[in-house]
């Protein structure tokens, strides 16, 4: 049975490939790369690169470039601006993450190469979106559906309007993107993973070792440290200079669409709402309880979501006049904006950039508020940002520049800290080494010793003469200190608290016997280590556990194929993008 399973599994993952080879072959084999012998290059001024061996014009090129940069928008306003989400969405995710902070311009110009080169593909795969399956996507977005509305057309005109982009021209790109994501769960989703990587899941998350360790702290070393001269702190200044910088600074002015102050704007919830509301979330939210028995949670839940959908409409509202005025090189004011919607308004003292906790407390936690402030230019208006507690849009009023200070009293005693705690740390390295040396010598030795011995296979004598020494630490002097038998997922307090996971699964790489010097990872300490005893996975357990295991092996398996393939397939459509 064992053997089926493997061979079906086996022939599942080859007809994926097998699919894939068809598609590309019909992407490639049809039209070959023509070099235009006779314009010798001279007209590539007209176009912004080739794919599939034909020149793709520059207007082409901004038309998709164009729609998708609104679409763009679209979905990051979906998703309250949490750009985040580009890394699980086809096709934003074949595109680097950190151009979207450091380079929009970049980031689109590649997003818009990526659309074109899949958009073709599927048409070749024979992939269709129709009218109604467009219709349905945009009946999705909290943009332009409401709860008990449904969709809104003049929502949606109101919100193209804000975009700056016709009807025709957002649904073909809405067709695109769906083609583009149908396609790629088409290639993706035929990935199975054999019985072999369920089973080598099963067995590394199973095994069990026994470590032997020593820990070596800088604090342990820090007495026999010494600074010899001021000249020593200056030159340590000098060198680690950016580690005594004064963080930049930064002023803003926001208005806030604040959830709590819109609930006294909502009407209160009728029957019909709150019933719908209990029907949708009985099976998650209300198990085992009747509508009488949470009548009075329900009517909150459906009040706090009736004032988050009027905190997005406010402050969307706002964005658009803050758009169109920009539009007209008009001045923004965000005061006058804030008493027209009857929103909060506030002005903030001078702060760090990269310390936002204060601010978060009253307009709730926001992933990227931090790197907005820090990047922006003085007086550029962010668009809207939404958390917990409501909605906001921030300008940055000033922002005074990182700087080091001069070396006084007062920082010197901080440089002189730092210095031993250097040395310290150097010296707990050092220490943690030289043990291991000592060991790798004895060991050797008793190796030479035994070669006129009747023998162990290699492998068994050289662990058993490692595990000796190793067992002989605590009576040389040494806080040898061993573990109970562990697991890759539960080493918990097996070590001193906070080693980070890599430091773990370089412990879990080791063989029995074998010792290494790893740096927890999260801090000064080193840590001679050594595997004591190795227990394999139960194997009868697998059966029980491999349904389990199957969905997390398949999305392992589909993010390495998708690497592989995203690579491949930029190589082999001839992409090359032209020198603008």
């Amino acid at each position: 049975m064992l053997k089926n399973l493997t061979r079906k599994t086996r022939e599942h993952e080859r007809i994926a490939l097998f699919i894939l080879a068809i598609v590309t072959a019909l992407a490639f084999g049809i039209t070959g790369v023509m070099l235009d012998v006779l314009s010798g290059g001279k007209d590539n001024a007209n176009y912004a690169g080739q794919m599939f061996g034909k020149k793709v014009t520059n207007a082409e090129f901004q038309d998709y470039r164009y729609r998708w940069g609104k679409f763009t928008q679209w979905i990051l306003q979906h998703f309250n601006n949490m750009h985040f989400y580009f890394a699980y969405l086809p096709p934003f995710d074949m595109v680097d993450l950190e151009l979207w902070t450091k380079k929009q311009d970049e980031f689109l110009d590649e997003l818009t190469w990526n659309v074109m080169m899949l958009s073709n593909l599927a048409d070749k795969a024979g992939i269709k979106v129709t009218d109604e399956e467009v219709k349905d996507y945009l009946k999705t977005s909290h943009l332009v559906a409401d709860r008990e509305k449904g969709f809104d057309l003049d929502k949606y005109r109101s919100f193209l309007g804000y975009l700056q982009i016709s009807e025709p021209a957002f649904e073909r790109t809405a067709a695109e993107f769906l083609k583009v994501y149908k396609y790629r769960n088409f290639v993706v989703h035929s990935v199975a993973p054999t019985l072999d990587d369920i089973f080598k899941e099963y067995t590394q998350q199973n095994a069990e070792i026994k470590v032997r360790w020593c820990a070596f702290e800088p604090e342990d070393f820090t007495d026999k440290m010494r600074i010899k001269n001021n000249d020593e702190i200056k030159e340590y200044f000098e060198v680690h200079q950016s580690d005594y910088e004064v963080p930049g600074k930064v002023q803003i002015e926001y208005i806030f669409a604040a959830n709590e102050d819109m609930k006294a704007k909502t009407a209160e919830p009728t029957e019909a709402d709150m019933e719908k509301y209990y029907t949708k979330h009985k099976d998650d939210e209300f198990k085992d309880k009747q509508p009488a028995d949470v009548k009075e949670e329900v009517r909150k839940k459906v009040k706090e979501e009736s004032a988050k959908d009027l905190s997005l409409e406010t402050i969307t509202k706002a964005e658009q006049k803050i758009n169109s005025a920009t539009l007209m090189d008009k001045e923004v004011s965000l005061p006058a904006l804030a008493d027209e919607f009857g929103i909060r308004y506030n002005k903030t003292g001078w702060f760090a950039g990269d310390n936002v906790k204060e601010l978060e407390k009253e307009l709730g936690d926001s992933t990227f508020l931090s790197k907005q402030v820090s990047s922006f230019q003085v007086n550029e208006v962010s668009s809207t940002v939404s958390t917990d507690k409501g909605c906001f849009i921030f300008r940055l009023l000033g922002k005074k520049d990182v700087y080091v200070p001069g070396l006084t009293a007062q920082l010197e005693e901080k440089v002189r800290h730092d210095i031993i705690k250097s040395k310290a740390t150097e010296l707990a390295k050092q220490a943690a080494h030289n043990l291991a040396q000592s060991i790798t010598n004895k060991v050797n030795e008793d190796m030479k010793a035994n070669e006129k011995e009747p023998k162990l296979p290699d492998t068994k004598a050289t662990a058993a003469i490692k595990l000796k020494w190793f067992a002989n630490l605590t009576d040389e002097g040494f806080n040898a200190r061993e573990t109970g038998y562990i697991k890759s997922s539960d080493y918990g307090d097996a070590f001193k608290p906070g080693v980070s996971q890599d430091f773990i699964k370089k412990v879990f790489k080791l063989q029995e016997g074998e010792f290494e010097v790893l740096d927890e990872g999260t801090g000064p300490t080193y840590y001679l280590v050594q595997v004591a005893n190795q227990r394999g996975a139960e194997t009868d357990k697998f059966e029980a556990k491999k349904k389990d295991l199957l969905n997390s092996v398949k999305r392992t398996k589909e993010d390495e194929f998708v690497k592989q393939w995203k690579e491949t397939i930029k190589k082999e459509t001839g992409w090359e993008k032209y020198p603008k």
